[in-house]
């Protein structure tokens, strides 16, 4: 590996090998274990797609729970209403 600057910032450059067994993609992170002067030991970070998974799973059961709620609890509409496609789409 090599260490290169990238934008005014130290990179390293991983080995194809790695990256495929790691399974790391660009914008990806990584966490470091352990750092010694032999050697770093790291691991790839999910804990940011973890939350986004989290974030998601709470967005589909709300949507989910109010879908319910509506079927349940209907709009109200008066009695008379009778829907206009043209008066809907006149500007």
């Amino acid at each position: 590996m090599r260490v290169t600057y990238l934008n005014n910032k130290l990179a390293i450059r991983l080995p194809k090998a790695l990256i495929r067994e790691l399974g790391l993609k660009s914008g990806d992170d990584l966490k470091i274990v352990s750092a010694k002067p032999e050697h770093i030991t790291v691991a790839k970070d999910n804990r940011q797609a973890e939350a986004i998974g989290q974030a998601e799973a709470v967005k589909r059961r709300k949507i989910v729970e109010y879908l319910k709620y509506l079927k349940e609890n209907p709009l109200p509409v008066p009695e008379n209403y009778v829907f206009d496609r043209e008066e809907a789409n006149a500007r």
